[in-house]
């Protein structure tokens, strides 16, 4: 079992070149590019129609593949591409381990956490819609806001669930100015312009 869950094959998905290739022979076959495709937009294997098309031959062209990509993109599971991209650039995954000073942070709950963590994945889920551009993810002006949310933000009750709220009076929008990626980037009793600005410089540019 040890030798098992060490070995590459276990841990990684393993390219070998096809059969009579060369060794350096980097060419995918259609079931190795299928593979890529569903763990990248899908953190998951393939479904029965990649699977499919990987069997048919049909993963050979950049037109084959665009078009099994923007079907997989209007799946609900891409929402796992977008939530991963949040978890490790936007730093919503470290939102779970920030432990703010009570003392100086009295309305901080777990509550909040969540909500904080959970407004960077709805954020970045929008730009599966063609009309966000790079731009928006620090110049956009629309939030994604449930009641603790909007409390935290200084804004009207919005609901128990998360809302999207394309026009606010609140200084808020971008991922620069979104309660998560602020904390995740500070000490735990106060605010650290260095710490955020070296990551605006090490992960945003």
């Amino acid at each position: 079992l040890e030798a098992a869950m060490l070995s590459p094959h276990f841990l990684f998905l393993v390219e070998t070149p096809p059969e009579g290739a060369a060794p350096d022979d980097l060419t995918l076959t259609d079931h190795q590019m299928a593979a890529r495709l569903s763990h990248l937009l899908w953190s998951s294997m393939p479904d029965d129609v990649l699977f499919a098309a990987a069997d048919a031959g049909e993963l050979q062209t950049t037109e084959q593949v665009a078009a099994q990509v923007e079907r997989m993109l209007d799946d609900p599971r891409a929402t796992a591409l977008f939530d991963n991209l949040a978890d490790q650039w936007l730093l919503a995954r470290k939102v779970d381990t920030i432990q703010p000073n009570p003392a100086v942070f009295t309305a901080f709950d777990n509550d909040l956490r969540e909500a904080m963590a959970d407004e960077v994945r709805y954020f970045l889920r929008s730009f599966v819609d063609g009309s966000r551009t790079i731009f928006d993810l620090v110049a956009s002006t629309d939030l994604f806001v449930n009641d603790i949310l909007a409390d935290h933000y200084d804004l009207d009750p919005v609901g128990a669930e998360f809302v999207h709220l394309e026009a606010h009076n609140a200084p808020r929008g971008g991922i620069l100015r979104q309660a998560g990626v602020l904390a995740a980037n500070s000490h735990p009793y106060r605010t650290s312009p260095t710490r955020r600005g070296q990551w605006v410089l090490e992960k945003l540019l």
